[in-house]
């Protein structure tokens, strides 16, 4: 009986429980609903302004483009490469309008927020540089690259790299049109378009020489090919042309010295046909950034944060009226 007793009276107290567990729960309801009828200008308030706010954050942050242009600087341009990108960003800032419409970027400043530059760092091309110094020297070069990464980077060393990299923040509205514009400007320079005219001229003039040597040659071995039936001397050389005696090892190495010349003086008039040569496929791209659900999670932040406030203010009054109980 006394367990029966024990056990009804320990169901009581779970019922009883459960009971005032399900009344403060349905109190929490009402008193959460009436904040938010209370409240409810501020919370939409809140959700508007967290809305706008991370909307702006979106354009402004994610909303942007780039776009990636590795280039040679040819004629030994490159220190006016940089200069220039320092100036266009000067502009930039300035939001120069009428200097971009000057060099037909009218919308420069709207479309474009900035140009960087910088080199694509290859040790190969400093050590060219080197080639005439002592091996100590070249040494002192090496340590100080093992010991300070940075060095590359110095300006200094700007001119010796062969590869600089263009990168261009675009706005949302921004195209090629752009990108190409900003190329434009910078191909648009009378120094060194005169250069531009005078190297091409001078490797033409090589490339030329070098194809009138090749006829010599090839000339030469055909009437050599007629000439088979000449004596050999003991040393392996043919004899031909009166007493002349020409090695054909060497005329052949000096025949495929030419043309691998030659094919590397293609190579530089293609590369020659402008100042600044993109050597990559570039295309504009968004930039990705988590900041893209800025518009939807900033309202939440904000209206979190208010609730956070009541809720720790509803705290500290409940926490400092039984301090004063205590007290009394």
């Amino acid at each position: 009986m006394a367990q029966d007793e024990n056990r009804d009276i320990d169901l009581s107290i779970i019922f009883q429980r459960l009971k005032r567990f399900k009344i403060a729960v349905i109190i929490s309801i009402y008193k959460g609903i009436h904040f938010i009828i209370d409240k409810i200008v501020i919370l939409l308030v809140l959700i508007v302004v967290g809305f706008a706010l991370g909307y702006t954050i979106n354009n402004f942050l994610v909303g942007k483009k780039t776009i990636n242009l590795i280039v040679t600087a040819n004629f030994d341009s490159s220190s006016y490469l940089y200069s220039q990108v320092e100036m266009l960003n000067d502009k930039l800032a300035e939001k120069d309008t009428a200097f971009f419409k000057s060099i037909g970027l009218p919308y420069g400043s709207e479309h474009i927020y900035e140009i960087e530059v910088e080199p694509v760092i290859n040790l190969g091309d400093i050590l060219k540089n080197y080639q005439d110094y002592d091996d100590q020297q070249v040494l002192t070069l090496m340590d100080k690259v093992d010991t300070d990464s940075e060095f590359l980077k110095a300006e200094t060393f700007n001119s010796a790299y062969s590869y600089h990299k263009i990168t261009m923040i675009l706005s949302q509205e921004a195209d090629m049109d752009n990108v190409n514009n900003v190329l434009s400007y910078l191909e648009n320079n009378a120094f060194y378009q005169q250069k531009r005219t005078l190297e091409i001229a001078n490797v033409k003039r090589q490339r030329a020489s070098n194809e009138y040597s090749l006829e010599q040659i090839d000339s030469l071995l055909k009437n050599t090919n007629k000439m088979m039936g000449s004596e050999r001397s003991s040393s392996g050389e043919l004899l031909i042309l009166g007493d002349k005696n020409m090695n054909l090892e060497g005329v052949f190495n000096t025949r495929s010295q030419l043309m691998e010349n030659n094919s590397f003086l293609d190579e530089k008039l293609v590369e020659y046909k402008k100042i600044f040569t993109v050597t990559n496929s570039p295309s504009i791209t968004k930039r990705k950034s988590v900041m893209r659900l800025a518009p939807y999670l900033l309202p939440f932040v904000l209206v979190g944060l208010f609730l956070l406030y009541y809720l720790l203010r509803s705290g500290y009054k409940k926490i400092s009226k039984y301090g004063d109980i205590q007290e009394v």
